[in-house]
């Protein structure tokens, strides 16, 4: 690879190096996190929780909850 052709790359490698930079500085956020919060219930009440398992069930016809999987 000659010097010509790799300076593109070069180039583009320390744009994202800055950008990363840039967007850690200011504390931009592109990513949600999701949380399991119903009824003031956690991941493992409503993992627990009889009615829920039987809510799923009824949005996901022909399909049946067991445990952690789902199935069809």
């Amino acid at each position: 690879m000659s010097k010509l052709s790799a300076l593109p790359l070069i180039v583009a490698f320390s744009f994202g190096i800055l950008v990363k930079t840039a967007i850690d500085i200011t504390g931009v956020n592109f990513f949600v996190n999701a949380r399991a919060d119903v009824a003031g219930m956690d991941y493992r009440d409503l993992y627990n929780d009889r009615d829920f398992e039987w809510a799923v069930q009824m949005v996901i016809e022909n399909c049946n909850v067991d445990g952690e999987n789902i199935v069809c």
